[in-house]
């Protein structure tokens, strides 16, 4: 996803004629610091809100524009899903391959032999979803976030276990559960901040991938028309 901002960051500054030395001018920056952000190095959250700025776009719809040209998510096949199932491993080293993570920082951070963290490769390679390549370097198949089949292998297998786990109570955990009456524009309006909000989510976690040090952290959003069953009872 950073790589697609960058991207569509370049094609709007030219389009528009604006040069690195009149960016650099413009956020009181140097040249050298302008060409390190259009090489997507060094990008923060406050550099992506000038540059925006500068081309006359709000943050989020930058973030918009670039998911939309990204080619987004896709879902895994039912054969590929059965290959996860029946390995577990394959299924969250590829989760780690696509949340950005190298080879070599798996290998940092995970106990694995090499001899089972190539067979594992291999499984992912003959599923269709990574190409490996000599030295174990991978590319993966397709770009961008995997979806399981609704009502597939691996929903049925794991949706519900991590969820319950995730919303399981924990000193640490602040949750908020909340069933409300919202006027229609109240409800657009917290739709509309809750994808700004997964925007930059997918942002920070393009980032993350190439961070020396980083913490798993879950979000859990929904937000749909809700009626609680119980309610019924005053009806009857």
């Amino acid at each position: 996803m950073e790589k697609q901002v960058m991207d569509l960051v370049k094609k709007k500054a030219q389009a528009m004629g604006i040069t690195q030395k009149q960016m650099a001018k413009e956020l009181k920056v140097s040249i050298p610091t302008v060409k390190r952000w259009w090489a997507g190095k060094g990008l923060t959250l406050p550099v992506l809100q000038q540059v925006s700025h500068l081309l006359g776009l709000q943050l989020s719809e930058l973030f918009h524009e670039a998911e939309s040209r990204g080619s987004g998510r896709y879902t895994y096949t039912l054969e590929q899903e059965r290959v996860l199932i029946q390995n577990p491993q394959a299924l969250a080293l590829f989760d780690l391959l696509v949340s950005g993570k190298s080879v070599a920082a798996i290998k940092r951070k995970y106990p694995l032999k090499d001899s089972v963290l190539t067979g594992l490769l291999l499984k992912l390679d003959k599923a269709g979803l990574i190409e490996l390549g000599a030295e174990n370097k991978v590319k993966l198949v397709k770009a961008g976030e995997p979806q399981w089949i609704p009502g597939g292998p691996l929903s049925l297998k794991y949706r519900r276990q991590m969820i319950e786990n995730f919303l399981a109570d924990h000193p640490k955990s602040e949750t908020v559960f909340l069933i409300q009456d919202y006027s229609p524009e109240d409800a657009a309006l917290i739709e509309a901040r809750l994808k700004d909000l997964e925007k930059l989510m997918h942002v920070c976690n393009a980032r993350s991938g190439s961070a020396t040090s980083a913490t798993s952290y879950g979000v859990y959003l929904t937000f749909k028309k809700f009626e609680w069953d119980l309610r019924d009872t005053l009806n009857r």
